[in-house]
């Protein structure tokens, strides 16, 4: 198969937006030609196959201003390493952004259209079809760019650590980001709504445990879906009682992991087996009757005679 990535430093307006590639890519697999639009904004690296310009534009209504605002929340004007996003209408076009991210091994394609997402250092591969939810692409890329922001912020930190908290940090501000203060009990409903399909309550992992990197790790190998589910429903809790803020300034006043505990009763008043069994007794009864109307709706629809004519 010939790989090579040939590079055009061509500008080309693209039709109806006002927005400017600097760069088409092109990719040559089996000789047949994959194009990508480039398009670098002063917060993030946008690359788009042209059939996904629509979305692309739809998108650019609200993620630099939602950019912005996350950036203002960290305190943080200038990125380490600005992220780059690959939007790929197929399979094909995901794995050539992958090998030009610099992974010499392609995943596998049916792995890809299982997961959807890739992530590849500072890059952030996307399959967005037709059908994709377009709201459910933008809180990814808010994620992922929260994610970055989170990461700078605990760069002074000897090692990684509090993955449960920057985790469900990151993924709660790509949620409420931009949101009015008024419409806080219906995000947290949203947000219940969604998460209550990975997360199962009777498979809790303590938050203790998901605190280290190699426990993180080994939790994520046992379910990734429950472990990451668990992690933002424990901080849209967090955000609920405390303020999307404290999460920020706990993180701020930390000089390491190992000072988590502390500054978290600091900020809170609560310690964290406090906060925990709190967060279990309150929340855990709200999933598991969010997950026990989901079955009983699939189980509706399955026994839903068909109509005949």
């Amino acid at each position: 198969m010939n790989k090579r990535a040939v590079w055009g430093l061509l500008f080309v307006l693209l039709s109806g937006c006002g927005l400017q590639a600097e760069q088409e890519l092109h990719f040559l697999p089996d000789n047949k030609a994959i194009l990508f639009y480039q398009h670098d904004t002063s917060t993030a690296l946008f690359h788009f196959t042209p059939d996904r310009e629509g979305q692309f534009i739809e998108l650019q209504q609200t993620l630099p201003e939602n950019m912005r605002q996350l950036q203002a929340l960290f305190g943080i004007h200038g990125l380490d390493h600005k992220p780059a996003f690959w939007i790929c209408s197929d399979v094909k076009a995901m794995q050539q952004a992958i090998r030009h991210s610099g992974n010499p091994t392609l995943p596998d394609v049916r792995e890809l259209q299982r997961r959807r997402v890739w992530k590849q250092g500072h890059n952030t591969i996307i399959l967005f079809s037709i059908t994709s939810d377009l709201e459910q692409i933008q809180r990814l890329v808010l994620q992922e760019f929260a994610s970055q922001l989170v990461q700078q912020k605990a760069r002074k930190w000897s090692h990684n650590g509090i993955y449960w908290f920057q985790t469900g940090m990151a993924a709660y501000l790509a949620w409420s980001i931009g949101s009015a203060p008024q419409e806080s009990s219906r995000l947290h409903a949203r947000m219940i709504d969604y998460y209550s399909y990975y997360f199962d309550p009777d498979q809790a992992f303590a938050l203790e445990s998901l605190e280290d990197q190699k426990e993180w790790q080994s939790a994520l190998l046992v379910d990734a879906n429950q472990v990451f589910g668990e992690s933002v429903l424990a901080y849209l809790f967090f955000a609920s009682r405390y303020g999307a803020h404290t999460g920020i300034h706990t993180m701020e006043r930390m000089n390491d992991p190992a000072e988590f505990e502390r500054e978290f009763e600091r900020s809170t008043g609560t310690t964290l087996f406090e906060f925990e069994q709190l967060f279990r007794r309150t929340v855990f009864p709200q999933v598991q009757s969010v997950r026990k109307k989901h079955k009983q709706e699939k189980r509706d629809n399955y026994y839903k005679p068909s109509r005949t004519t």
